[in-house]
């Protein structure tokens, strides 16, 4: 029997939607940048936690006066989970919507060919000398994929804006009492004491964080001893 055919293909195609951009804005981020001689920061937002987590970034860099633009991967699109957008007053910052869809595998797929892919459009438009910094957020599908898509695609690196649940926590949390409703007085003291109090670092987080990072982290540790030795 002829082996071509036992060959079939598998039709791997997908109708993808295109990269929407704001040109006003990014030609006025580019230009301001261009005259202040100043990096520019992309947010990027992939998912609900991003919204509140990304946004004081956006705010911060606006005070400071740093060119800043919102890049959306467009993976939470209804009202619901992509309400963050408006709630944070964000619409006017974004620059670029992916248009991500799909199951995990798919968004992965098609986010590593769009991030990569507007890189190079900025690069083609406004020069690749325009210092431009994608900010990922480190607990979204968008942490591990933008990275390689930019340095694929650009030969750059990104930041990363962790949430910081896993990290510190100012010491007096541990005077706080479950039951017990705090004074006014006490809690201008809790926030007197986050300032100027001392920190210490610490390992709580909401669920399921707590499962997914401890476990992952203690089977990834056992997977590479137990396969280097």
């Amino acid at each position: 029997m002829n082996k071509k055919q036992n060959q079939s293909d598998i039709n791997l195609s997908r109708n993808l939607l295109p990269i929407k951009i704001s040109k006003e804005l990014l030609n006025y981020i580019f230009s301001s940048a261009k005259s202040q001689n100043s990096p520019i920061l992309s947010i990027v937002i992939g998912t609900k936690p991003d919204f509140y987590k990304q946004a004081p970034i956006v705010v911060e860099a606006m005070k400071e006066k740093v060119p800043v633009f919102v890049i959306d991967t467009g993976q939470h699109f209804d009202e619901v989970l992509g309400f963050g957008i408006k709630e944070f007053n964000l619409e006017d910052t974004v620059g670029c919507n992916l248009q991500i869809r799909g199951d995990l595998m798919e968004k992965a797929s098609e986010l590593i060919l769009k991030f990569g892919s507007f890189g190079r459009y900025c690069a083609n438009q406004f020069g690749i000398d325009s210092q431009l910094l994608p900010v990922v957020h480190g607990d979204t599908l968008v942490a591990g994929i933008a990275p390689l898509a930019w340095v694929f695609g650009m030969g750059q690196k990104v930041g990363q804006n962790e949430a910081g649940l896993r990290s510190m926590s100012p010491e007096v949390m541990k005077n706080l009492k479950i039951h017990q409703d705090p004074t006014q007085s006490v809690v201008q003291q809790f926030l007197a004491d986050q300032f100027e109090g001392k920190w210490f670092i610490a390992r709580e987080e909401p669920f399921p964080e707590q499962i997914d990072t401890w476990i992952c982290s203690a089977g990834t540790k056992y997977f590479f001893r137990t396969n280097t030795t």
